[in-house]
């Protein structure tokens, strides 16, 4: 029986990383040829800081998509919500082909695309986690996580294409509807039912009592809210890299598409390898693991801020990938591990809003500084600065959950 699991189990984890895989590539290639284009026109960090904003505008509706999230059935949301980015993405493309507004019609898209996440998100991850054994989540996880920075690899090499932005968010439409097939298949079996009872749906007095319950939940589970926080660093240390890297490419003297590409392309690289890699490692102690991963993520982005050869700055940035891939996957893995799967995606949502809003901000500051200030400057500041904040909160997880051994889902409520 346990065989015939395994088997069964197999296939739908094959499908989602098929889709995974089709969808990241594209997102990496619109994302790259949007952001590169944003700075050719403008020569502005801060504008294409917004683009970052746009994205994570809509963070303020998670909470209340998330216990909605929590009530539906997972996978028509999941269904739903890929179509509706598909049309996104041809209307964006429409857009563009007809010569409206650059900048605008950039903003509005991601700002659309945001609203439509904050549903696709909790409901797929919630889904997937469903699909997994607290033994082998981070090995799983590692594997899948690696899929999705390989194909970032070639969705960033394909930027050195110079391909039109409307051709580019038509293929990503395709993607996405790409997507919704194959998702659909993976999760017919899993999914069809709902985490938590129907009884809040669409009524303001059910996502109150879901909200008072999820509270009371993360009032005895400290260790989920700590793991939150922690979140934090890896997401902006990615939005940092993703925003300042064409300003980057100029300070060091290569200004053009391709080195562009290629630095993106080597952080998502090292990102996939790394990943791969760290499926094979076991511990048992997950709290020090995560210390010596963000000690490690902290010294590589002060030396690419100290190294002056664009050579060595490839290798670092290819290492700086591999940093914050693993440290997100032990961080997440040991959170998912911890969290009874009823809150799941109210406790993804609420972290959604308080990593989006903050890095919203994060990124607005960064990229009015990064206007006045070389980018290795702040780079060299940065590493520092975020191992300080999150040092308490390590020893706050020490003390919260001791070596961060994985508890029952039933000890955990």
């Amino acid at each position: 029986m346990r065989m015939l699991f395994a088997v069964k189990l197999k296939i739908p984890l094959v499908l989602i990383n098929s889709s995974e895989a089709v969808q990241y590539l594209m997102v990496s290639f619109r994302d790259g040829a949007v952001i590169w284009m944003m700075f050719l026109i403008t020569r502005s960090p801060l504008d294409v800081a917004l683009i970052t904003v746009a994205k994570l505008l809509s963070g303020w509706i998670a909470p209340i998509s998330g216990s909605l999230v929590d009530s539906w059935n997972l996978r028509r949301v999941i269904n739903w919500t890929n179509l509706l980015r598909a049309l996104l993405c041809f209307g964006t493309s429409f857009a563009l082909d007809m010569k409206l507004s650059f900048v605008i019609t950039i903003y509005l898209f991601y700002i659309l695309l945001g609203v439509v996440n904050k549903f696709y998100y909790p409901a797929f991850f919630t889904a997937y986690n469903k699909l997994l054994d607290n033994n082998a989540r981070f090995k799983n996880m590692s594997v899948t996580n690696s899929i999705i920075m390989a194909a970032n690899v070639v969705g960033a090499l394909f930027i050195a294409i110079g391909l039109h932005l409307d051709m580019v968010f038509a293929l990503c439409g395709v993607a996405y509807l790409y997507a919704y097939v194959i998702l659909k298949s993976a999760f017919r079996q899993y999914t069809g039912e709902r985490v938590a009872p129907p009884k809040a749906q669409l009524s303001l007095h059910g996502l109150s009592n879901q909200l008072r319950d999820l509270n009371i939940y993360l009032k005895n589970n400290v260790g989920i809210v700590v793991l939150g926080l922690l979140g934090l660093v890896p997401e902006i240390g990615i939005k940092m890299v993703d925003m300042l890297t064409p300003k980057f490419a100029v300070n060091i003297g290569m200004d053009h598409r391709e080195f562009y590409s290629l630095l993106l392309s080597v952080f998502s690289g090292g990102a996939s390898v790394a990943g791969l890699a760290s499926a094979l490692w076991r511990t048992k102690d997950e709290v020090k693991r995560l210390v010596f991963l963000y000690l490690l993520s902290a010294a590589i982005v002060t030396c690419v801020g100290l190294v002056q050869n664009p050579i060595i700055d490839i290798a670092l940035y290819a290492v700086l990938g591999g940093s914050f891939m693993v440290e997100n996957n032990a961080r997440h893995a040991l959170r998912v591990s911890l969290t009874d799967f009823v809150f799941n995606g109210r406790i993804s949502s609420i972290s959604n809003t308080l990593v989006s809003n903050t890095v919203a901000l994060v990124s607005v500051a960064v990229g009015w500084v990064a206007g006045y200030v070389p980018v290795r400057t702040i780079y060299v500041l940065w590493g520092p600065a975020t191992f300080c904040i999150v040092l308490p909160l390590l020893l706050k997880l020490r003390s919260t959950i001791g070596s961060g051994v994985s508890q029952s889902k039933e000890e955990s409520v």
